[in-house]
């Protein structure tokens, strides 16, 4: 939470954070979003909690700061009288806390190293939400963070060191069938999305209310700065009928899958002013878009399709900073 870079100025994080509150005011036609109460780590920037008051009135919010250095500075810059600032980790918030009122959590974690409390305060909110709260979670998902290679280290000896670290880590939040190949680039995220399944099974499993079930309505995969992330987003529900209405209120969402295994790829391109509106100007897409960037713009892009695959689809979302004299 101290150690958060200067997310409001990533485009990547910038996205994530705004299809995160696209779904909320899209369940706005089922469920009563505007009286839940909001719990995140604010840290001292509050760009979550400033997006979501505004643009959802939710005015009950508790930012968690567990360094009293930062938690300092949090009170300096609260942006709303709503803001109740909490010097205190999540666990001890956990353990503390109960709620009338249903909540929306965003466990926005960046260090790798405490994963394995990580996936407990994971369980822990669930273990205490209740019906149609949502619960969001972040983690660390790149595998360098696991044991760099060393000049005498092979890909497999590499894999498998950092699968025996992994393993110590996290312990029972570790599907049996993982495998050392599981520990690259591109599928140490969906580990880590199949780790969140297995501890919100098992979670579930022992609670009072048998019907309860959390289901995942979307996830992401982004880069911002060294480190990939990965994010998850997902609701608690008690019965079929429970599923039907919410998918109805978010059919129209390209991103969202309702599925564990199927996050999409946030990874646009950094871009100035004027490339932008250049190539905004190719837009709403006409089938032949992105022959256009590419022939056109695909140096903006340093040639990757990725990159352009992902403008493609979050153009509208793509950050617009500028400068403001207060």
């Amino acid at each position: 939470m101290s150690s958060q870079p200067f997310y409001h100025l990533r485009p990547n994080k910038y996205i994530d954070r705004h299809l995160f509150v696209q779904v909320l005011q899209q369940l706005k036609l089922e469920l009563d979003i505007v009286n839940y109460s909001y719990v995140g780590f604010g840290s001292f920037l509050f760009e979550d909690f400033k997006l979501i008051h505004n643009q959802l009135d939710i005015c009950t919010m508790y930012s968690l700061e567990n360094d009293s250095t930062i938690y300092e500075r949090a009170l300096f810059n609260k942006p709303y009288e709503c803001v109740n600032i909490l010097n205190t980790s999540s666990q001890n918030f956990i353990n503390s806390s109960s709620f009338d009122d249903p909540l929306i959590v965003w466990l926005d974690f960046t260090s790798p190293r405490n994963l394995s409390m990580q996936l407990s305060d994971f369980c822990g909110f669930l273990s205490l939400m209740g019906r149609h709260d949502i619960l969001r979670i972040t983690l660390n998902a790149n595998p360098k963070t696991l044991g760099e290679k060393n000049d005498d280290d092979s890909d497999e000896d590499i894999k498998d060191k950092r699968f025996k670290k992994l393993s110590d880590r996290i312990g029972r939040f570790l599907p049996t069938d993982v495998k050392s190949d599981d520990i690259t680039l591109t599928n140490y995220p969906l580990l880590l999305l199949r780790c969140l399944e297995k501890a919100a099974q098992d979670t579930l499993k022992q609670t009072e209310i048998k019907k309860k079930y959390f289901c995942p309505i979307f996830s992401t995969i982004y880069n911002d700065g060294p480190h990939q992330m990965v994010t998850l987003t997902g609701i608690i529900l008690d019965d079929n009928e429970d599923e039907t209405n919410v998918k109805s209120c978010l059919n129209k969402s390209d991103f969202v899958s309702f599925r564990w295994n199927e996050p999409i790829l946030i990874k646009v391109p950094s871009l100035t002013t004027k490339e932008m509106l250049h190539i905004n100007q190719l837009f709403p897409d006409s089938g032949t878009t992105k022959q256009q960037i590419v022939d056109n713009f695909f140096h903006f892009f340093d040639n990757d399709d990725e990159k352009v695959q992902s403008y493609l689809q979050f153009y509208k979302q793509y950050p617009n900073f500028h400068h403001v004299s207060l």
